[in-house]
């Protein structure tokens, strides 16, 4: 049975979820260990450990997972991504765990046609360096299986022409790249006190911090808002920073007591930044534990399951705000559906200019387009083709500072690649969408 905890400034509220629909429903992949969830585009991946991968299709209600195929092989991480400038293929690249049968060096397979094919990346590391692939993440990029980082046994690399170099080594592990662009890593130093590591430019140099969290300790997750705040899980523990990671403290200002867990895995909101949802295993029994913040974790509700293992990663639905997804840790899938999202007032100031990826991408015929401005601005917002020649404006105009949105109807243009830009000031950013007919 879920049970769902509301806590409010004064008192907690047990409320049994059996009375009502549960937000938490099975998605799939039952009795399965969930290593990694990815979406691109309007296709789910998981990792489901040595039972392979596999892809589902999130906008039909009436989709089925199917696997694509490295079954009986550890896969420890998924990486879906859209590459190439002609009518893009979406390549799929995971990481595993090496058997002695696959050698010493190879650790990493891609896949541009839905695993029909795999072709395997030879790290050329040794054995002794690198015994697992345990993340993998990458920057856009025009080469099919390139510009890609991946981590394990404490390290983490970069592929380059030349082959994979070490660009960070410390006893962590890649957590990801974020909405500014930034290589996060983190995890336990050699003398066991937890660290997070940022990089701008692309691994080459690093700023470490090492939030205090009761001493021995891990950084399990990491999430980055559009904003700029960063979220941690280590284990008993959440912490949030407002300075690029420069420094943390506990967002909670209820008077509650969270439950004691691992939090393997966080993610937040793509309109809403203050909207955080955090998963993790009970230290008590692994199970299922999950946490959810319209106020960037100064209150929580909290959702337990004993019947159901602990949650190992959670995605986010690039449609539907109030969706994400839930892998756990040997009970497959979850969808989780919000209750709160949505409810805030106001809309926050952003303190940076963005420009968000489409969705839905690919579409037909319409797409949204999102981007924020801190201050007051004259923005334009063009589409482009694959020559760099002009096809629409869709904004030029002053904007006061704020949030926006802006539809484009593409009725009329064939199927293919095109780009998004938009500039105001000395802020430039370019985009890339995909027209499928």
């Amino acid at each position: 049975m879920v049970l769902r905890v509301i806590f409010s400034l004064v008192v907690p509220l047990w409320v049994s979820l059996a009375q009502y629909l549960s937000p938490v429903q099975p998605f799939g992949l039952e009795g399965k260990r969930i290593n990694d969830l990815r979406i691109e585009g309007s296709w789910i991946f998981a990792a489901a450990d040595t039972e392979g991968v596999y892809m589902r299709y999130i906008l039909s209600p009436d989709s089925v997972w199917r696997s694509i195929g490295r079954v009986g092989e550890k896969v420890n991480a998924v990486y879906p991504h859209f590459v190439g400038p002609l009518g893009p293929p979406l390549v799929v690249t995971v990481g595993v765990t090496p058997t002695i049968g696959q050698g010493d060096t190879t650790r990493v397979y891609c896949s541009s046609d839905f695993g029909v094919t795999w072709t395997p990346s030879d790290t050329g590391i040794a054995f002794s360096e690198l015994s697992e692939v345990v993340s993998i993440d990458g920057f856009p990029s025009l080469a099919i299986c390139g510009e890609t980082f991946i981590s394990g046994s404490g390290r983490l690399y970069r592929s380059s022409a030349a082959g994979w170099e070490k660009v960070y080594e410390g006893g962590g592990r890649l957590l990801g790249i974020g909405p500014s662009f930034a290589l996060w890593a983190g995890g336990t130093t050699v003398a066991f006190s937890p660290f997070v590591a940022r990089s701008t430019d692309a691994g080459d140099s690093w700023e470490t911090s090492s939030p205090f969290a009761g001493g021995d300790n891990e950084v399990y997750s990491l999430a980055e808002t559009n904003s700029g705040v960063v979220y941690i899980g280590l284990r008993e523990y959440i912490l949030r920073s407002d300075d690029s990671s420069k420094t943390w403290f506990d967002p909670t200002l209820c008077d509650i007591l969270l439950p004691r867990a691992w939090w393997l895995a966080l993610e937040v909101g793509r309109d809403q930044d203050n909207h955080v949802l955090v998963g993790g295993a009970l230290l008590e029994d692994n199970s299922f534990v999950m946490l959810e913040s319209q106020h960037g974790g100064d209150c929580w509700e909290i959702f337990q399951d004993d019947s159901v293992r602990g949650i190992s990663t959670i995605v986010r639905d690039p449609y539907d705000e109030s969706i994400f997804y839930v892998g756990t840790v040997g009970s497959g899938v979850f969808k989780f559906t919000s209750t709160i999202t949505g409810i805030d007032d106001q809309e926050p100031i952003p303190k940076r200019f963005y420009l968000e990826q489409n969705y839905p991408n690919p579409f037909n015929p319409s797409t949204t387009i999102r981007y924020g401005i801190p201050s007051r601005s004259h923005v334009v917002l063009k589409i482009y083709d694959l020559l760099g020649q002009e096809l629409a404006t869709l904004v030029d105009e002053e904007k006061v500072a704020g949030r926006y949105e802006v539809m484009w109807d593409a009725v009329g243009f064939s199927s293919g690649v095109y780009f998004y830009r938009l500039k105001t000031g000395e802020y430039v950013e370019t985009r890339r969408l995909l027209v499928m007919k």
